[in-house]
C-alpha cells in the first residue's frame, strides 16, 4: 500500500536528480507496477512533463515511438534494452531526441553500457522497489561505465538508508549487509497482510528489503543479491548475482541467470542459463573455463545451459521463477 505523499515526495526527489525542461516520457510498463505509477508517471506529472503510453513492450514499435514522439526520457529494464538494441531497425532509427537513458530493476552488462553511451544521451541507473515507493539510490551524473554496470549508485541522502549486518552492526566498507530504509515515504504495509507487514520491519521501524549490498570505497553500493536467492553449496554462502556479473563480462554473452539446483553431495549447486550475443560461438567448456579463472571454485556453476532467449516478465526482468520450474521439471523427469 503506497501513499499519495510517498509517490509525490519521491517523484520530486527523482526530478531533482534527472531534471528536464522538455520531458517526454516513454511509458510502457504495466499500469499496476511501481515502475509505472511511481518511477515514471509520478515523476513526469510533478515535473509537468508528457507521458506517451504504449499498451505493451514491442522493440520495433518503441523505436518508432521514440522517433515520432521525440521521446526524451527512456527508462526500461536491461533485458528490454537488449531486445531493442538488437532489433533490425535500430541502426535506421533516429534517437537524437533522447536526453536520458535510464535503467532499473536489474544490472546492465558493461558492454551494453558502453554501447548506450554512444547514443548521446545521459546515462543513469537507480535502485528501488514497490515497498520503497520509488528509487532509493542513484548513480552520479558523471558515473563511469564501470560504476553504472557494477553498482546501484549512492544512497539518496534525503532518505534514511543503511546496510545492516545480521549481527546488528552497520556494514563497513567491503562487508555485505541488508539494505534497510526508514521514513514516511515508505509503503504503509501489505494489503490485508498484517503479519507479513510486521515481519518486514524491525522493531524500531526499519523496512528490511531483503537485498544485500556492499559499500565500496568510492561510496557506491554494489548489489550482491537477495537473501531469498542466496544458496549454500558445501557450506558456503553464494549469491547468484556475483556469478552472473562474471559470466556477462564474457564478450560472447548477452545475459545470464544463475539459480540453485539440488545436488546429492553439496546440497545445492549453481545452474547457469546463458543467452549469447548474436552469432557468438561459445560453449559450456569455454564458459566454465572463463568462470574458473575469475571465481572461487565453489562459486563456479556446475552446469551451463545455452538458450536462445531468457524468459521475461511483463516488466522486462528475467523470469527466474519460470527457469526454476524448468529445473524442477527436469529433475522430476530424471528421477
Amino acid at each position: 500500500m503506497n501513499t499519495h505523499f510517498g509517490l509525490v515526495h519521491c517523484a520530486h526527489i527523482e526530478f531533482s536528480r534527472w531534471p528536464s525542461e522538455k520531458m517526454r516520457v516513454l511509458q510502457n510498463m504495466p499500469i499496476n507496477h511501481i515502475a509505472n505509477i511511481g518511477m515514471m508517471s509520478s515523476y513526469a506529472l510533478v515535473a509537468g512533463g508528457t507521458l506517451i503510453f504504449m499498451d505493451c513492450f514491442d522493440a520495433g514499435e518503441i523505436l518508432k515511438v521514440i522517433e515520432t514522439e521525440k521521446i526524451t526520457f527512456w527508462l526500461q529494464a536491461p533485458a528490454m534494452f537488449h531486445l531493442v538494441i538488437n532489433h533490425p531497425e535500430f541502426n535506421r532509427s533516429d534517437l537524437s531526441s533522447l536526453e536520458y537513458i535510464v535503467w532499473g530493476g536489474g544490472p546492465m552488462p558493461e558492454h551494453m553500457v558502453r554501447f548506450l553511451s554512444t547514443l548521446g544521451a545521459k546515462l543513469a541507473m537507480a535502485y528501488g522497489m514497490t515497498e520503497l515507493t520509488a528509487y532509493a539510490s542513484y548513480s552520479d551524473a558523471n558515473a563511469s561505465h564501470e560504476v553504472l554496470a557494477n553498482t546501484i549508485g549512492r544512497p539518496e541522502p534525503r532518505y534514511d538508508l543503511r546496510l545492516m549486518k545480521a549481527d546488528g552492526r552497520i556494514a563497513e566498507i567491503g562487508e555485505p549487509g541488508e539494505i534497510q530504509a526508514k521514513g514516511r515515504w515508505l509503503m504503509n504495509g501489505y494489503f490485508n497482510e498484517p503479519e507479513a507487514t510486521a515481519e518486514s520491519f524491525t522493531a524500531d521501524g526499519w523496512f528490511k528489503t531483503g537485498d544485500i549490498a556492499q559499500l565500496r570505497s568510492d561510496g557506491n553500493w554494489h548489489l550482491v543479491g537477495r537473501t531469498k536467492e542466496m544458496y549454500k553449496s558445501g557450506g558456503f554462502n553464494i549469491y547468484p548475482r556475483e556469478i552472473e556479473i562474471v559470466i556477462e563480462e564474457h564478450p560472447g554473452v548477452a545475459m545470464t541467470a544463475v539459480l540453485a539446483t539440488f545436488d546429492p553431495i553439496y546440497n545445492e549447486v549453481g545452474y547457469a542459463f546463458v543467452q549469447l550475443q548474436e552469432n557468438a560461438d561459445v560453449d559450456e567448456a569455454e564458459l566454465k573455463h572463463w568462470c574458473r579463472e575469475r571465481l572461487a571454485n565453489y562459486k563456479v556453476p556446475k552446469n551451463f545451459e545455452i538458450i536462445n532467449e531468457l524468459p521475461k516478465l511483463p516488466i522486462g526482468k528475467i523470469d527466474k521463477q519460470s527457469l526454476k520450474h524448468k529445473l524442477e521439471k527436469a529433475r522430476a523427469s530424471s528421477s
